[in-house]
């Protein structure tokens, strides 16, 4: 496998294990090369940010004057890690011109596209031709009130009045201290990041979680 294959993998690997809710594979896509027989790596740098910024988030070249173009995201689905992907452009000098490459790696099975998918859009948009909108995620619809399902609702700590936290079916939680965190549930067993990561027990009517945080939820 290429360096660049490889450093995709890795990369959504560490997005991946940071707490997806559910088991997950990656799907990797490599194989995509374009000759251009005229042109600059600018040129191709360019155009590679300009189509990792249309499907992904924060293109970055790797390393300076590597001409290696790196994206990641979108991030969605229910606890903080699910949908997570990642595309790597390389740009080479050939001849007059140069050549580039594209490789994608993509969560499965909590993304609604696949990475060949993925790449086949970043490379049509690199290149100017037609490209086919990427399927979007089912919206997440937290069950309401108490439940086993997600932790979405209002909680409030059985220690300190004084601290509650609003958790969003998205995985978010935004504490009463003014301090963002994030939630991922499997089964009854939930992490909680919120100075750091902790381990919870929700009750199996879902209304309490026991460990470092004791909340209670309002419903």
């Amino acid at each position: 496998m290429k360096r660049r294959a490889i450093f995709a993998v890795l990369l959504l690997l560490g997005i991946v294990a940071s707490g997806a809710v559910a088991p997950a594979a990656v799907d990797l896509s490599t194989g995509i090369r374009y000759v251009i027989p005229s042109g600059t790596l600018d040129d191709c740098g360019t155009k590679a940010k300009a189509a990792l910024n249309k499907y992904l988030q924060n293109p970055t070249e790797s390393a300076s004057g590597s001409h290696e173009y790196v994206g990641t995201g979108p991030i969605g689905g229910t606890g903080q890690s699910a949908g997570a992907a990642a595309g790597t452009i390389h740009c080479f000098p050939l001849g007059k011109g140069y050549a580039v490459t594209f490789t994608c790696a993509v969560e499965t099975p909590n993304n609604p596209y696949d990475a060949s998918t993925l790449c086949l859009d970043l490379a049509h948009n690199f290149s100017g031709k037609d490209e086919k909108p990427l399927p979007t995620p089912t919206p997440v619809v937290a069950p309401k009130g108490c439940n086993t399902q997600s932790l979405a609702g209002d909680w409030q700590s059985d220690n300190d009045s004084s601290l509650s936290m609003k958790m969003d079916p998205n995985g978010g939680i935004e504490a009463s201290d003014g301090v963002s965190g994030n939630w991922a549930l499997s089964g009854l067993t939930a992490t909680i990041t919120y100075y750091g990561n902790h381990t919870e027990k929700l009750s199996s009517d879902g209304k309490h979680l026991s460990g470092q945080y004791n909340l209670t939820r309002k419903c």
